[in-house]
């Protein structure tokens, strides 16, 4: 059976039996008292207008119903606290481009299931405290294609239960005060297109309040300058991928819980690109091609009881890095992956109460200062020009070697709490060892 609709209905239209299913809905009808769906699994395709009059949102759809909005199709609820699409039950939204789906909220499902959105038109919730393009308090897959838009207050809000996986597509565009928020759910989001604020201060990209895994692609961009926090969690992880961008007056922000986040895109803060909160064991992944802006905090100070740990992983090509101990700072355990290969540059350094533990290959381009403990089997290379001081300890299994003619280790035993049990190779002419503070016995000079 099938129903096609053509008419100007100036009351509820309901859609309640086999005859009604699937129902087309055509450019010249008009549903000026909105659409009441309650047969189980009905199909709705709608290409005219759909309005919700006097009615609490434009489609009511109290079974699992499937419902296509076309090209030029409009779900619209006009009145303050009218919705577009509500769903009572599960179901799916897919509004096609062209498509326009809005209300306080756009779609907004309860807590009696979750709901399949696939969005490349346009759905907006209205720009007050609690509008939002999606609201989902019972778990959504939400799916915003090229050229799709999702906005309101909340882009997407999900807070409540149920799990909720949004997939943002390159050429995809979410926003609001905060784009995406409060998300009490399991959440999982891919981002590949655009996640922002839309107000000039005060607003986020992501907020996961119970942590989740947001994992940002190639191409993809979260927050802005304008944003308070390009991400904030509550613990989980994230993965901002090479080619991703995530950006606020601090990047990321993590506290609540312990958090992972593994970076080889580019986090960028006006204050802080990342920012851990303290009291939790926080883990920093880098792999090649990641750049920061602004400081990177561990959140625990050196000597805390909870510690949170730098890692730099083995990438397909070498890894630059530079600022250890300045702008990346409060990690007491900084540990070099097995077969990673790493370029410091500039000045770098390991302070007290930290380890290094190195099992890969490190190069100093300009200056390494050791005050800590180095541990590992990995090696370090003094590069053309480079220099290694040693304040702290360089545990046995460290190899250390010259890669040119120019190059410096300072063992500074003269300082009285460096120790070296390491191995030195490729020492030529041109390279220098200094034993700063050592005294000759026999001349009474000092060594340097």
């Amino acid at each position: 059976m099938t129903r096609t609709i053509t008419s100007i209905y100036g009351a509820l239209l309901s859609l309640n039996t086999l005859a009604d299913n699937p129902a087309t809905i055509t450019g010249s009808a008009q549903l000026n008292q909105g659409l009441a769906i309650s047969y189980a699994s009905l199909g709705v395709i709608n290409a005219g207008t759909i309005a919700n009059g006097t009615q609490t949102a434009a489609v009511n759809a109290q079974t699992d119903a499937t419902i296509t909005n076309q090209f030029g199709g409009s779900i619209a609820g006009n009145t303050a606290s009218a919705v577009g699409v509500f769903f009572t039950s599960t179901g799916s939204v897919t509004n096609q481009s062209g498509g326009t789906i809005s209300g306080l909220s756009g779609v907004y499902n309860t807590s009696a299931g979750a709901v399949t959105i696939a969005n490349a038109g346009s759905i907006s919730g209205n720009a007050v405290s609690n509008g939002a393009g999606i609201k989902a308090r019972d778990g959504a897959n939400i799916t915003n294609q090229s050229g799709g838009i999702i906005s309101g207050y909340f882009g997407i809000l999900a807070n409540s239960g149920g799990t909720v996986t949004v997939t943002n597509l390159a050429g995809g565009t979410i926003t609001g005060k905060y784009a995406i928020g409060q998300l009490a759910s399991t959440a999982t989001i891919f981002n590949a297109g655009v996640i922002n604020t839309n107000v000039v201060s005060g607003g986020l990209g992501v907020r996961l309040t119970s942590g989740g895994t947001f994992i940002n692609q190639a191409g993809g961009s979260v927050g802005s300058a304008n944003a308070a926090f390009g991400i904030r969690m509550g613990g989980g992880s994230v993965t901002n991928l090479t080619g991703g961008t995530i950006a606020g007056q601090t990047g990321i922000y993590a506290g609540v819980s312990a958090t992972t986040i593994t970076n080889a895109g580019s986090l960028v803060g006006a204050t802080n690109a990342l920012y851990f909160y303290a009291g939790f064991s926080h883990r920093l992944i880098v792999g090649a091609g990641a750049a920061f802006t602004g400081t990177v905090t561990g959140g625990n100070t050196l000597g805390a009881a909870t510690v949170s740990t730098l890692e730099f992983v083995s990438s397909a090509s070498v890894g630059t890095i530079g600022g250890l101990g300045t702008q990346i700072i409060n990690f007491a355990a900084v540990a070099v992956d097995s077969g990673a290969a790493w370029s410091l540059t500039g000045s770098n350094s390991v302070l007290r109460q930290q380890t290094f533990s190195n099992a890969g290959t490190v190069t100093v381009v300009s200056e390494f200062k050791n005050a800590g403990l180095m541990t590992g089997s990995g090696t370090i290379i003094i590069g053309a020009g480079g220099t290694l001081l040693n304040f702290g300890s360089i545990a046995a299994g460290s190899t250390i070697v010259f890669a040119g003619n120019t190059g410096e280790l300072d063992l500074m035993p003269g300082a009285g709490l460096a120790n070296f049990a390491g191995v030195i190779q490729n020492f030529v002419a041109g390279n220098t060892i200094s034993l700063t503070g050592i005294t000759d016995a026999n001349a009474a000079v000092t060594v340097s």
